[in-house]
């Protein structure tokens, strides 16, 4: 490999967090949109497998929320035929483009999910960046997160059983992708909807990132470590709800019990997790569940209503909490 390679750092920056050795025998498949982040991403993946990258399968989901979306697919088709690559291409049964950004990220990821697991491949890998987790970091402080969301995008999240959601670019730049698609002479395709600071994450971007630049140049930076640390932070609290969950949680079918006499003198950061655990377990919705909401739980940890009587209330998703001065039993109506 000549040292000269412009992907060859990318490569690098890559294997220090998922070496060719984990995934190189395995099925992967590849989300490529077409911009320079994925298209980078999946060329950085075949010159990292060399002989192996038959394995790695490109898939493209279009959205069809732009009249020339076709032509991304067309694209992304290109770029796996050069490669060498099997291809995969789903498409969206809707064209309304008013849906949200969290309405098309989840019909992407159930296409990704489901040419995975009919391809039998161990592994879903998208190209989230550098940028895109200190986007991401600052999305959630501002939207006032917990220690989960302040610590960013995970590298690597299960989809369920025997198949893991790979994100190795996150340590990388997207200056870096651009610089390296151009040395390569690799074109890609841009999304002009990129641009329009009508999403959230488009005006973090477009507007508020380039001011906090402007007055504190190492903003990145200084987001990227908040997130490092409280990572490390919020290690220890999971585990010590782990520890806790063992001895103060009783799962029965569709139900929850949860023990309130540990849970007194137990950290209110501690009770948040072993709660949000609960949640995780039992597969229930958690995107409606505000801090306001895992705060009335905790506080409810302390017994039951006005005189110890029983107290029973609702929260998003469907469930159901019923507190005694003893536990707190949680279910969902189906």
């Amino acid at each position: 490999m000549s040292e000269t390679d412009p992907l060859q750092p990318i490569c690098d920056r890559v294997a220090a967090v998922w070496p060719v050795q984990r995934w190189g025998s395995l099925r992967v498949v590849v989300g490529v949109s077409g911009g320079a982040d994925s298209v980078c991403l999946v060329r950085t993946l075949a010159q990292m497998a060399g002989g192996a990258s038959s394995n790695l399968i490109v898939a493209h989901y279009d959205h069809q929320t732009r009249d020339d979306s076709a032509d991304d697919a067309a694209f992304v088709g290109e770029v796996a035929r050069d490669l060498g690559l099997d291809f995969e291409l789903g498409r969206s049964a809707s064209r309304d483009p008013s849906r949200s950004e969290a309405d098309l990220r989840g019909e992407r990821y159930v296409f990704l999910d489901s040419v995975a697991r009919r391809l039998g491949a161990r592994y879903v890998a998208v190209a989230h960046n550098r940028d895109d987790q200190v986007e991401t970091i600052l999305h959630n402080i501002l939207r006032g997160t917990g220690g989960n969301g302040a610590r960013g995008i995970a590298p690597f999240r299960p989809l369920g059983e025997d198949l893991v959601l790979a994100r190795p670019f996150l340590d990388v730049s997207r200056h870096s992708i651009e610089s390296a698609m151009s040395a390569v002479g690799q074109s890609y395709r841009s999304d002009p909807t990129n641009a329009e600071p009508t999403w959230t994450r488009n005006w973090l971007r477009v507007e508020l990132l380039p001011l906090l630049k402007a007055q504190f140049p190492q903003v990145d930076e200084s987001l990227l470590r908040l997130g490092q640390n409280v990572g490390e932070l919020q290690a220890a609290v999971d585990q010590m709800a782990a520890e806790l969950e063992s001895t103060a949680v009783r799962y029965e079918a569709g139900a929850v019990r949860i023990a309130v006499g540990p849970m007194r003198l137990t950290p209110e950061a501690v009770k948040v997790a072993l709660l949000q655990g609960c949640w995780k377990r039992m597969a229930w919705p958690r995107g409606k569940m505000s801090h306001g909401h895992w705060k009335l739980l905790t506080q409810r940890m302390l017994g039951g209503g006005a005189q110890g009587k029983p107290l029973s209330f609702d929260l998003p998703g469907e469930v159901q909490v019923s507190v005694s001065n003893d536990e707190i039993v949680l279910t969902r109506r189906l």
